[in-house]
């Protein structure tokens, strides 16, 4: 159904034949498993889009009844809906989720079979054997602090249960005793909720023969909100949330404890609403902050972090947030009779996002617009646009607190920018898709196709001719179609667009290997060279293929452009990659190139060693290496910015820190190379040439990587002979680490500005605990854990605590912004990307907590928040009263 357009009286579906997929299910020794559920999904490959009509991806959908099949005495399995294989694409993706309750199978879509591996192929032909392990059962029990059972609640084993289908939780019988399913061996999250007791999270590592837990629980506190309006109103019935949205932030970095109602979880039994005074009442809070969503009819939603106290939170709504006013003419005052508003999210200064589906329509110069579309806390302009004028964006923004604010508005009379689409023969395009960007408009693609959500896109006439609203923002014109792609910057004071020429689609085979072996289920990116600044008109590219068992991976809609190909290796999860390599291309219009990834060339070996602390203790998997080419490269497109650093000769050390190393490196043959934890590594297909390898190791993140603990630059030379017989020993690299404070260090010398911008040292506040916490506006971990520290500043106000916030983003200003936006207004410290204290600190991975004892040395460090807060109730809890 084409949006616009009414429903027909009638319509006419033809289902085409099913086919048929199946399998065996077998346990560790081959036996066959009964009864075992196998729930199928499809999904369309590559991130093609999808011919109308669109596939049902659901092939057993349990959630709406259909009946999944159980594995017979022989294991054996089968469903007859699958669609049959593309005629002119490759085939579709089946994904697998396997259960039975004496087995530790699925708990998400295809997590086993990506590790057998199953092919499309096998379950095609019936031939697919999947294998469960027996797992392990964890048991337990809860009791309260008096000891004896508590006989209702919750063991819950993932962190977004609401998020997650299937089930999680297993319930606390009478006798205060829990079991739960079989487990694959490994760390689990584990909360236990039970209503009139504070909730409890720990870590536990499953293993074989793992003992019965034991669950001491404290009682909840009680926390009590009056939510009202401007005014002081109470307001009734508003509803108070708990884990609404995802990401793992409502209490003690999980969000298994929630109060949303939901089909695959239990009601726990949290109030979700104030009564008809605005009263909310809990009276079994954990200990620390908890996260709520404050709600009400006709109001903004708050997000707020709270701690129980001895006395109610006033919680104030402002209004909804609504944008509304007149929007004349600029040269004769009239009002413009039918025009759109749109929202635009302000992420940071020169950061946007422009709502083009939430626009609204203006009629007679009047309009009312929902600022709606960004988290609770952003800002908002406003977009305006109409036939015959220049669209243009308002100066000024709205917060959280605005409410209900005027923007009276004035658009500059302008024409429609004309253009024309042709091809390489200079012959008209019709029904070319046409995309328009901006700095505050950044539409987003996929393998060469727009997506829907957002796009806009404009179609050309029979003659090839399109038009787009003039604007005062630089512009990025796109065109796609099957014929070929063109792009084009437009100034914007330029008139007309003018005669933009498509050039065909570069197409890319390949294949992906390792030590000589095809490498299937691998994501392989193509990364273009280009990478436009947030103030530069830009799109939101994506283009990936995934590898087929045979290792083979295809682009058939790639822009004539420089870019690099590369299989998707971090370090960050498992990988059967050891080193990945990326191959800078220069594609020009229509051509056809097959290229293998890791295919001919020496195998580089060696080990990398820290000196200067522990080495076994150091897993060397948090490191950042490549394998650079000196010889291989190309030339960046004369768009680019000119490069930070001259990249003449061997890499530098000191390249390592400019910002822009990392594009430099896409555009140079190179090697991504992942480390074992015992710091050996492995490069595959290595051709002839002098090459530089950087190692650059980190601690064990908490949240984002930032700066290297060690870094060394190693050059590798591989002859002909060499790249033709095999393999090459380079022994073991020797990287000199840098240490940070352990507790009992002594911390008096360290210098920070406080929240009255006067210089200390920590030798100034002796007898106070100080906590230091390196934090950045892009690092989602360090902001997840700021409600627990605004809570912990509150909590301890009358303790003898002072708090230091160390940030570390490249513009100050922009962390400046955010912190009083937010009310983080304890100590904050603007170091910069380049800080003598973080590198005296040791600071490799945030957010990085330092708690300092009163006597001046470190009490201890973590990158994990939880770690320190139970640190802070340990030292500090004495100085608080905490109601009952």
């Amino acid at each position: 159904h084409v949006k616009g357009r009414p429903l027909p009286d009638e319509w006419e579906f033809r289902m085409p034949t099913g086919q048929q997929l199946g399998g065996r299910v077998v346990d560790e020794q081959g036996v066959p498993v009964t009864n075992a559920q196998v729930q199928v999904r499809v999904d369309t490959k590559d991130g093609k889009k999808p011919s109308l009509p669109l596939l049902s991806t659901s092939l057993t959908d349990t959630d709406f009844g259909y009946p999944a099949p159980m594995t017979d005495a022989e294991g054996r399995w089968s469903i007859e809906d699958a669609p049959a294989s593309p005629e002119d694409a490759d085939d579709y993706d089946f994904l697998l989720k396997v259960t039975h309750p004496d087995f530790a199978g699925d708990t998400k879509w295809g997590e086993l079979q990506q590790h057998q591996p199953v092919t499309t192929d096998e379950l095609r032909r019936g031939a697919a054997v999947l294998v469960l392990n027996r797992g392990t059962v964890i048991t337990g029990n809860v009791t309260g602090p008096d000891g004896k059972p508590v006989t209702r609640g919750w063991f819950v084993w993932n962190d977004e249960p609401y998020f997650n289908s299937g089930d999680w939780e297993a319930t606390i019988d009478e006798r205060g005793h829990f079991q739960i399913p079989p487990l694959t061996p490994g760390e689990y999250p584990i909360t236990i909720i039970a209503p009139g007791y504070a909730a409890e999270r720990r870590i536990v590592s499953v293993r074989p023969g793992i003992e019965p837990l034991q669950f001491e629980l404290k009682p909840g506190n009680r926390i009590v909100f009056h939510i009202v309006d401007g005014e002081g109103t109470p307001i009734p019935n508003a509803g108070v949330y708990l884990g609404a949205v995802s990401g793992a932030n409502t209490w003690n970095n999980t969000n298994a404890l929630h109060n949303q109602p939901g089909s695959n979880v239990p009601d726990y039994g949290i109030p979700r609403r104030a009564d008809t005074h605005g009263v909310y009442v809990w009276d079994w809070a954990p200990d620390g902050a908890v996260t709520y969503y404050v709600r009400a009819k006709g109001f903004a939603t708050r997000e707020l972090a709270l701690v129980p106290k001895k006395y109610p939170h006033v919680i104030t709504l402002a209004p909804q947030r609504f944008a509304v006013g007149t929007v004349t003419d600029a040269s004769t005052g009239k009002r413009i009779e039918n025009f759109q508003a749109m929202p635009v999210i302000v992420f940071r200064p020169d950061f946007y996002s422009t709502r083009t589906i939430d626009a609204v329509n203006g009629h007679d110069g009047q309009y009312e617009l929902p600022l709606t579309g960004g988290a609770t806390d952003v800002r908002y302009r406003v977009r305006f646009e109409a036939d015959g004028y220049r669209a243009a964006l308002s100066d000024e923004s709205f917060g959280p607190l605005d409410g209900k604010a005027t923007l009276d508005f004035a658009l500059h009379p302008a024409a429609a920018r004309r253009g024309r689409v042709v091809d390489d023969d200079g012959r008209p395009v019709t029904t070319a898709i046409v995309l328009e960007a901006s700095p505050t408009i950044v539409p987003s693609t996929t393998n060469g196709q727009p997506d829907s959500y957002g796009s806009r896109p404009v179609e050309t006439d029979a003659e090839g001719n399109f038009q787009l609203h003039a604007t005062t923002e630089p512009a990025l014109v796109r065109v796609y179609d099957e014929r070929g792609f063109a792009e084009q910057a437009v100034a914007p004071e330029a008139p007309e667009i003018g005669v933009i020429a498509l050039r065909p689609w570069a197409q890319v085979t390949g294949r992906l290997l390792q030590d000589g072996r095809p490498m299937g289920d691998q994501i392989v990116y193509f990364s273009p060279l280009t990478n436009h600044r947030l103030t530069e008109a830009r799109f939101q590219d994506s283009y990936y293929s995934r590898t087929d068992s045979n290792g083979n991976f295809q682009f058939d809609r790639l822009p004539p452009i420089s870019g690099s190909l590369q299989a998707h290796l971090g370090p960050w999860s498992e990988s059967p990659l050891t080193s990945s390599e990326a191959v800078p291309l220069n594609l020009a219009p229509g051509e056809q190139r097959h290229v293998t990834l890791g295919g001919d060339g020496a195998t580089v070996a060696g080990r990398v060693v820290a000196t200067d602390r522990n080495n076994e203790s150091l897993s060397k998997q948090w490191s950042l290496n490549y394998l650079i080419s000196r010889d291989d490269g190309v030339n960046a497109p004369p768009a680019v910015v000119p490069l930070s650093f001259d990249p003449v000769g061997p890499v530098q050390p000191d390249w390592l820190r400019q910002p822009d190393f990392p594009s430099w490196v896409t555009s140079r043959l190179n090697f991504f190379v992942k480390l074992s934890g015992d710091g050996r590594l492995m490069i595959h297909g290595v051709p002839a040439g002098e090459y530089d390898l950087v190692v650059q190791l980190y601690e064990e993140p908490a949240g984002c990587l930032v700066e290297t603990i060690g870094e060394k630059v190693v050059p590798v030379t591989v002859t002909q002979a060499e790249a033709d017989n095999g393999a090459i020993e380079i022994g073991d690299i020797e990287v000199e680490c840098r240490t940070g404070p352990r507790a009992g260090s002594d911390m008096r010398a360290f210098k920070f500005t406080d929240a009255h911008g006067q210089v200390r040292h920590v030798d100034d506040l002796a007898g106070k605990f100080v906590l230091l916490h390196a934090w950045a506006t892009w690092c989602r971990p360090c902001l997840e854990s700021m409600p627990a520290i605004k809570s912990t500043v509150m909590r301890y106000s009358d303790a003898p605590l002072t708090v230091v916030g160390l940030n570390v983003d490249d513009d100050p200003a922009v962390a400046r912004a955010m912190a009083q936006a937010e009310g983080w207004d304890w100590a904050q410290n603007y170091l910069g990307n380049d800080s003598a204290m973080m590198r005296q600190l040791a600071v490799s991975t945030i957010p990085a907590y330092y708690l300092i004892g009163p006597d001046g040395k470190l009490v201890g460090s973590s990158n994990h928040w939880e770690q320190i807060q139970q640190l802070l109730r340990t030292e500090l809890d004495n100085f608080v009263a905490i109601s009952p």
